[in-house]
């Protein structure tokens, strides 16, 4: 929650014992030149991949208990945790865009772990629910590991080449991973719980309803609302003829405070 501006994480390990640590360095003008940032990494991250897909969840925020992936780890452990320790931060992994939490690592063979029990789409990822693929990079976040990398405005949109540079290595050494940032940290979380229906009035207005969600200050302490954490609150709503989304109909917009609401005629 203290990570604000324009910026992404990286996690750098390395592939043998006794790994000293790396430095981060970036290029801005397509590997031409590098220079060193202010991040740099002691602790060796846990890093693999996904033997297996991730299937879909789509019942909300709660405990996917159907879906399981086997992840093999090239360094590192992973450990089970309870449902509670889970609900207070516990446990959060990233694979394919979409982060996700477990309550079980199950160890079936060397380095290689079943996750079940888990906490679907945290923070804003829910779109990639439906995404994954098998061998697509999965790691272990935490915060001794997770380090966030500071960029300016300028560098959204823009292919950036990094690299986790060893210590008493060259930067001509070490292979580099291309990024196009992308600003998502600096996007509010959209709306949840969409519905609508029509109103009494006389010409039968559609009422369309929301509940916002929050980035930061997360805490349900009301029981009403979540408090927001953005500037200012606006919505924009966009009709399409079909769920097919390829004829845009009308856009509306919405400053509603605490469930949005907005009504449009039925026409």
């Amino acid at each position: 929650d203290s990570d604000e501006g324009p910026g992404l994480y990286a996690v750098a390990s390395g592939y043998y014992e006794g790994w000293p640590g790396a430095e981060l360095w970036v290029s801005r003008d397509n590997g031409a030149t590098y220079e060193r940032t202010t991040t740099a990494f002691t602790t060796g991250g846990v890093i693999g991949y996904a033997m297996t897909a991730l299937g879909n969840f789509l019942s909300g925020n709660i405990f996917d208990e159907l879906n399981q992936v086997t992840v093999r780890l090239l360094n590192g452990e992973l450990f089970s945790a309870t449902a509670d320790e889970v609900l207070g931060g516990a446990n959060l992994a990233y694979a394919g865009g979409e982060l996700f939490q477990f309550k079980s690592a199950s160890l079936i063979g060397s380095k290689q772990y079943i996750l079940s029990g888990l906490l679907r789409g945290r923070r804003g990822t829910e779109r990639f629910m439906s995404t994954h693929n098998s061998g697509e990079s999965f790691i272990f976040l935490d915060q001794n590991t997770a380090k966030f990398v500071k960029l300016s405005t300028e560098d959204i949109g823009m292919p950036l080449n990094f690299k986790a540079v060893t210590f008493n290595q060259f930067v001509s050494e070490t292979a580099a991973t291309s990024i196009t940032p992308t600003g998502s940290v600096l996007k509010p979380l959209s709306p949840v719980d969409i519905g609508g229906g029509r109103t009494a009035n006389a010409s039968y207005d559609i009422n369309i309803q929301w509940a916002r969600r929050a980035r930061s200050d997360t805490g349900w302490r009301n029981h009403v609302d979540v408090p927001l954490d953005e500037a200012v609150e606006n919505y924009e709503v966009e009709i399409y003829s079909s769920s097919s989304f390829t004829t845009l109909r009308r856009t509306l917009t919405s400053t509603a405070t605490a469930a949005g609401s907005v009504v449009t005629p039925l026409t």
